[in-house]
């Protein structure tokens, strides 16, 4: 994490707070509990809306994840309408998970260092302010920051615009992250509980993804959390990250004018 750190100094950003033996401790207990979620999204949505307009939402749908999640102790045994179980579990199933998540998927794919859920300190001149990075993960001497939506997988008839809108300004926010926080090869991510593709294959959103090839920024849907399709998908973006050459650049941790060997 300390190099981590110093790749971030150079960039005139600083973490406003270290990621706990603690809450990695947690958050690896509860991995499981995260690959249930982004492996069964759909029904967890159902029952996560309930949970937070105050509504059983346990009708027919959701009722296993329900159980599930009462079993994992996420959930309080209570009839009526779902309770997390304390804080923690309040903001983990929220959408921290995805977080959480992403984070274990950088690491099991070989990043070097990685953190979650970090608030940043930023400076640039005399103006100097504060934003949040879900993930941060380090590959060698890359950086590679993501953004993590858990949102509905698909809009409801009358909020297809400002879905497709809000998906735009996720895309554009990290692209704007990685420009402010990184250098060019540095890596932006935005991982999202949109489902991309229609029932037939057919794919949503081609605009949104030539944006995002256009930025240079990952984007993975719901189609792509499963563990099975996001660990060998990850595995590779890591391996490609690590063995691409970084260009002669004036570097705050190797110095001026030196070229930087892959990791």
């Amino acid at each position: 994490m300390d190099h981590l750190k110093l790749l971030l100094a150079g960039r005139n950003v600083s973490l406003n707070r270290d990621l706990s033996r603690e809450e990695a401790a947690r958050a690896r207990t509860w991995f499981p509990h995260a690959r249930f979620i982004a492996e069964h999204f759909a029904e967890f949505d159902y029952l996560r809306r309930g949970m937070m307009h105050h509504a059983p939402g346990t009708s027919g749908r959701g009722v296993d994840v329900r159980a599930y999640l009462t079993d994992a102790g996420l959930l309080l045994p209570r009839k009526g309408t779902p309770q997390p179980a304390g804080h923690d579990a309040d903001m983990f199933l929220r959408g921290q998970w995805l977080e959480e998540y992403v984070w274990a998927a950088f690491l099991h794919a070989g990043a070097d260092a990685a953190t979650f859920h970090q608030a940043i300190h930023w400076r640039v001149d005399e103006y100097e302010g504060d934003n949040e990075i879900d993930v941060i993960a380090r590959i060698g001497d890359r950086l590679a920051f993501a953004s993590c939506k858990a949102m509905r997988p698909q809009p409801n008839a009358a909020g297809s615009q400002n879905y497709r809108g809000a998906l735009v300004n996720f895309l554009n926010e990290i692209d704007n992250a990685q420009d402010q926080y990184g250098y060019p090869w540095d890596s932006a991510f935005l991982f999202t509980t949109t489902a991309f593709r229609e029932d037939e294959g057919a794919a949503r959103y081609g605009s949104l993804f030539g944006k995002a090839r256009a930025l240079d920024v990952y984007v993975l849907g719901l189609e792509d959390l499963p563990w099975r399709r996001l660990l060998p998908y990850m595995t590779k973006v890591v391996q490609d990250l690590r063995t691409e050459e970084i260009p002669l650049l004036e570097h705050p941790v190797h110095g001026a004018g030196m070229r930087r060997e892959s990791a």
